[in-house]
């Protein structure tokens, strides 16, 4: 997926395989998950990248507010290999209204602007090492996987929920069923300090992600981990 070039190239450079996906070829998809927008904090957060415990790169996560949207801004650099990406979504219903990314590895690049409209009209390109032209209608709201983060942020989480919706898969226009999976994280110490959490795990992706989200509101994302390799570890939070 065109989203994740960059990682999905350095999982596969150390031996990380993307999980089989299962894909929806129709324009159905699950019903929408409860979203609270007030669950979220604004401001500019910095990660360190660890591959197998050591030092690998930086990602910062920038969350912006106003009346009308939220506006997420991603970052992450690694050697040889960088990626940007911007997704707004919508301020009340936090329902996606466009997304843009950007990546560069391994001498390959390639870009995704998508635009979700009314009606659940998705339009879009796809250029670079893939390009494609994107426009369908999907009955539901669909989020790309970037945007699980602040999807997991803003969920009512209690140890022991489940909580099901659709990915968006540009490339061929269809959507992948996955599923975010809740139990108590514990406390969970990175640079930063430490932080009481829940663990989010995605079931069901391209890759296996898993989110450490703290219980105080509004919710931060201190830890994400792809299982047993890549880890990204929150050293210093911003707030508005």
């Amino acid at each position: 997926m065109p989203r994740v070039m960059a990682i999905v190239a350095l999982v596969y450079a150390v031996g990380v395989v993307p999980l089989a996906a299962q894909e929806r070829t129709d324009s159905t998809a699950s019903r929408p998950v409860p979203l609270n927008p007030q669950r979220l904090t604004v401001g500019r957060d910095s990660f360190a990248i660890l591959l197998q415990g050591s030092p690998f790169g930086t990602f910062t996560r920038t969350r912006e507010r106003d009346p009308s949207h939220v506006t997420i801004t991603t970052e992450f650099v690694i050697s040889g290999g960088a990626q940007s990406a911007t997704y707004v979504l919508d301020a009340s219903t936090l329902a996606p209204v466009s997304y843009d990314q950007t990546a560069n590895q391994g001498g390959q690049s390639i870009e995704l602007h998508l635009i979700y409209g009314s009606g659940g009209h998705i339009t879009g390109t796809i250029a670079g090492a893939l390009d494609a032209t994107v426009d369908t209608v999907i009955q539901s709201i669909v989020y790309d996987e970037d945007m699980l983060p602040t999807v997991a942020e803003a969920l009512e989480l209690e140890d022991g929920s489940r909580h099901e919706l659709d990915l968006f898969v540009a490339p061929r226009s269809a959507t992948m069923p996955v599923a975010l999976v809740v139990l108590d994280g514990g406390t969970v110490a990175v640079p930063a300090g430490e932080f009481d959490t829940w663990l989010v795990t995605l079931e069901g992706g391209q890759l296996p992600w898993i989110y450490w989200v703290t219980k105080e509101v509004p919710r931060r994302i201190v830890k994400m981990e792809i299982t047993g390799q890549l880890s990204f570890e929150l050293v210093s939070a911003g707030s508005q």
